[in-house]
């Protein structure tokens, strides 16, 4: 068993030693407890030199062997240490790596031992090559999909206006562009819709006495697909 903290002083057989000042630490401080954890649980795999995988996948099996803990929660974790700077991110091989902060302030190592790297040494080059790339892969993914979803709302609005105009009435609010994004997003395409609001004007043309329904209450009713590809059909 590994205790949790360790005097600066103390060689450890196995694993690395943990100043008991860690509990004084600022940066220890501002960070969540999970992140903490996450912290040890590094600190007492690293090599000789402070090192780690910062991989997350590798994390989930290396240092939470036997606990349940979702990828996003670790990756979480690590952007918290990243943020206050008690480890530091970079690439070797398009692999992820860690260094402790100020690691070899805290160990003391015997004189006739030889230190030896387990991981890819640290470079300049390779901690430039993340500056400004420390979010976690779910932020990035966030941040793709927030800009897909504003290519989306672009496509829909271009295409919202040919259906306007197709359906030839001059009243269009926002909830007519939620009826028409929310079909667009079932998978219903844009093409079927206008075959359906064609064949509402063509049914329009023959029902004159029937009054056109607003653009959205059109686009919620299920029967807008009975008018798709026809000259005429009953009323809704």
């Amino acid at each position: 068993m590994v205790a949790p903290f360790f005097s600066k002083g103390e060689i450890m057989a196995r694993g690395r030693m943990i100043d008991k000042v860690v509990i004084l630490s600022k940066k220890i401080d501002k960070i969540s407890e999970g992140a903490e954890n996450l912290y040890y649980r590094i600190y007492v795999n690293t090599d000789d030199f402070g090192l780690f995988h910062a991989d997350p996948k590798i994390l989930k099996g290396l240092v939470y062997t036997l606990r349940n803990i979702s990828l996003s929660t670790i990756e979480k974790r690590l952007n918290e240490l990243i943020k206050v700077e008690l480890i530091k991110i970079y690439n070797s091989n398009n692999e992820k790596y860690l260094e402790i902060v100020d690691f070899e302030e805290h160990q003391t190592f015997r004189k006739d031992y030889t230190r030896k790297y387990k991981h890819p040494k640290p470079t300049k080059e390779s901690y430039e090559s993340v500056q400004g790339c420390t979010e976690s892969s779910s932020k990035l993914n966030k941040d793709k999909l927030n800009e897909n979803k504003i290519k989306e709302e672009k496509i829909y609005k271009k295409e919202f206006d040919i259906f306007m105009k197709i359906y030839d009435l001059n009243v269009a609010g926002e909830d007519a562009f939620k009826a028409f994004k929310a079909l667009r997003r079932k998978g219903i395409t844009f093409q079927t819709i206008k075959d359906a609001v064609k064949g509402y004007a063509n049914h329009l043309k023959v029902e004159t006495w029937k009054k056109q329904m607003y653009p959205a209450s059109f686009l919620r009713n299920e029967k807008w697909k009975d008018f798709i590809g026809v000259e005429h059909k009953p009323s809704l």
